[in-house]
């Protein structure tokens, strides 16, 4: 998959040892 200009990433969850890791909410 590849993203071009002016796209959003999509959003995934992944598990870390802070716990939970959310990409969008990561981003603030």
């Amino acid at each position: 998959m590849s993203l071009q200009l002016g796209q959003e990433a999509p959003d995934f969850e992944q598990a870390s040892t802070a716990g939970p890791l959310h990409f969008h909410a990561w981003l603030g």
